[in-house]
């Protein structure tokens, strides 16, 4: 995987990172706090397309769950068996290096508060889900039958949309981990996946859990309860202190079809194949 560069922008600054090659798939990651080159203020987010949407359902997730973070009623997520329905199959957009950076400074902050029994999230598996595709299953690998049609899907799809930009504002919580919230800059997303989702019903392969429909957050998962938390009120007033932080935006250019590989305090994402949004002008 090569970092051509990518561009840091937090807090209305632009920092430029250089990376070197790390594999023979080439990808280029780009991070901004500004879309197309403008800057983008935290007031302007309520005038994003589904902001409002997106804003209660955030609202309500806290309404939801603050009382039991701050009671430490969590619910621990198991490993996977033959049954699960999550830690299937997905299509995710990896965050680069220096955003996935600042998330494992935030994932670090709140470790000591919930303890080690948990799984925390960390630079190489920051991400954001486009599509949860299957249910889990056993022995997927880049051969299995509906592996290649995904692939060939996947690829005929990126190829007619352009990369999109994301903005990160505020944490959030409920039983089963802490998120950072997030924003989409523009409709690109949600065409994206309408698109996927309509092809693969065409295909008969609109399985697992979007079935019936495709998903509006985007949201970046900082860390899933595994058992007790050893600090709940300090990790709720953790969370509530950052309730409305900005971390900045980030560009996504290319997305992975990907099979989790779930042990009890680890997440994997194992690469099936790599697709890049198509640039336009």
């Amino acid at each position: 995987m090569r970092y051509s560069y990518v561009e840091l922008g937090v807090r209305g600054d632009t920092y430029r990172y250089h990376y070197g090659k790390r594999s023979s798939t080439h990808q280029t990651y780009w991070i901004y706090c500004c879309s197309g080159g403008q800057p983008i203020e935290r007031d302007r987010l309520p005038t994003l397309p589904g902001y409002d949407s997106l804003q209660n359902g955030y609202k309500r997730m806290w309404e939801v769950g603050r009382a039991d973070v701050k009671a430490g009623n969590v619910d621990n997520d198991p490993v996977p068996t033959a049954t699960s329905l999550r830690w299937g199959v997905s299509v995710i957009a990896r965050l680069a290096p220096p955003l996935a950076a600042t998330f494992e400074t935030l994932a670090d902050s709140c470790r000591p508060l919930c303890g080690e029994n948990h799984t925390f999230y960390n630079r190489t598996n920051f991400h954001i889900t486009v599509r949860s595709c299957a249910f889990h299953r056993f022995g997927v690998s880049q051969h299995d039958p509906a592996i290649r049609v995904y692939r060939t899907v996947l690829a005929d799809v990126c190829g007619h949309y352009s990369p999109f930009d994301i903005a990160y504002c505020g944490l959030n919580a409920n039983r089963t981990g802490v998120i950072a919230q997030s924003y989409p800059l523009s409709e690109t997303l949600q065409a994206l996946r309408g698109a996927l989702h309509d092809r693969l019903i065409n295909l008969d392969l609109q399985h697992g859990p979007e079935e019936d429909g495709v998903r509006h957050t985007a949201h970046t998962s900082i860390m899933v309860f595994g058992g007790p938390v050893t600090d709940s009120a300090g990790l709720y007033s953790w969370i509530s202190a950052n309730r409305e932080a900005w971390y900045g935006a980030a560009r996504v250019t290319h997305l992975s079809l990907v099979r989790y590989n779930r042990t009890a305090y680890d997440v994997n994402p194992v690469s099936l194949a790599e697709f890049a949004l198509e640039t336009r002008p």
